[in-house]
């Protein structure tokens, strides 16, 4: 069976699936115009809601499921490494302290033995160097 999820299309995708929770972040736009959106699938109706989760973004995505089974999403924006995850009422979004010219596919992973889960991005800059960055 196949579903669309967004008809205006995307690139950069990334899915997780836990505990029937299944999670999709992507771009999608046009050159200059990228936006990071994120795909939950509803049990109940069986639909993929869609909503858009930064803007001026470049074409990379990774989405990981924490135990409370809540997106974290790392990207690419303005040269960097940027993670996001949910709040009340829509997305938290923070740029991380690594220098320009990194963030290249940002892949990221939750640690959940500490107290609070905490998100690893692993990313590669211009110069192909392997980059951890971490809450």
């Amino acid at each position: 069976m196949t579903t669309v999820v967004d008809p205006n299309g995307g690139e950069s995708v990334s899915m997780d699936i836990r505990s029937n929770r299944r999670e999709i972040a992507y771009v999608s736009g046009t050159p200059g115009n990228l936006v990071l959106k994120s795909a939950s699938w509803s049990v109940l109706t069986g639909l993929w809601p869609l909503s858009t989760v930064d803007t001026s973004v470049a074409p990379f995505a990774s989405v990981v499921l924490d135990d409370a089974l809540d997106p974290h999403i790392a990207y690419r924006k303005a040269s960097a490494p940027w993670r996001a995850k949910p709040v009340v009422g829509g997305w938290s979004t923070v740029g991380t302290v690594t220098p320009t010219a990194a963030g290249w596919n940002p892949t990221i992973q939750v640690d959940t033995r500490p107290a609070t889960d905490k998100s690893i991005l692993v990313h590669m800059n211009d110069f192909g160097v392997l980059q951890v960055t971490d809450e």
